[in-house]
């Protein structure tokens, strides 16, 4: 079976529908590591075609859950602002909205988010693990890696995973979360990082990790 596991998208439509032409009909399985919102111009447009591809290839397609995608989904069912803000949560609010009304944008912003979206952004998945894989979006916490909580699987933040691979839980690791400045995927015997910076660095490329042969595609 052929998979392929495409890292941080983080609003930007160009790059994602580039990957999707290309491996969409050419592999057995797609997984996403998340961070599907804020940052780039196109958080709506890209919620959009998850939809469809989700519709469409149900059985093949699996959307982990990222940090930036759970503060959205914090948002909208509970209202806490503060984390959404802070992590770039306006610029998702501006892919939805044309003219950003003076008076309470945010709570329009929430009251007016389309429910499929928000279906989608519930039916994410905090990992996905099989006997010689674990995808996750930030990886896994050195300090235990039997976790599989959302803090130690989405929203945490754990460097020294870097470090500490011979800890690993799995044979191989893949996860975004850490933008890799150079553009490049982080690889290593046992992890893999596709946060090469889409939607977040200037031509950040979209990184996509294909399995089993492990050749790493970019666009």
């Amino acid at each position: 079976m052929t998979t392929a596991i495409v890292g941080d998208v983080h609003g930007n439509v160009v790059r994602l529908r580039a990957a999707l032409s290309h491996l969409v009909n050419r592999v057995d399985e797609l997984v996403f590591v998340g961070d599907y919102v804020d940052r780039g111009p196109a958080s709506r447009e890209v919620l959009d075609i998850l939809v469809e591809l989700k519709a469409s290839r149900l059985s093949q397609v699996t959307l982990l859950r990222g940090n930036h995608d759970n503060a959205l989904l914090e948002f909208i069912q509970s209202g806490n602002r503060d984390l959404f803000i802070a992590h770039g949560g306006l610029t998702t609010v501006r892919s939805y909205m044309t003219d950003i009304p003076a008076n309470e944008p945010l709570n329009i912003f929430r009251s007016t988010f389309p429910p499929y979206h928000a279906e989608l952004l519930e039916g994410t998945s905090l990992y996905l693990e099989r006997d010689d894989l674990l995808v996750s979006h930030c990886g896994y916490n050195p300090a235990f890696p039997q976790s599989r909580s959302l803090e130690n699987m989405v929203t945490g933040r754990f460097p020294d995973l870097f470090q500490t691979a011979a800890n690993a839980p799995r044979s191989l690791v893949v996860f975004g979360h850490y933008v890799q400045d150079s553009g490049a995927p982080y690889v290593a015997p046992g992890l893999v990082c596709l946060d090469t910076g889409c939607g977040t660095l200037p031509d950040g490329p979209l990184s996509v990790l294909m399995l089993p042969d492990h050749n790493i595609l970019q666009f």
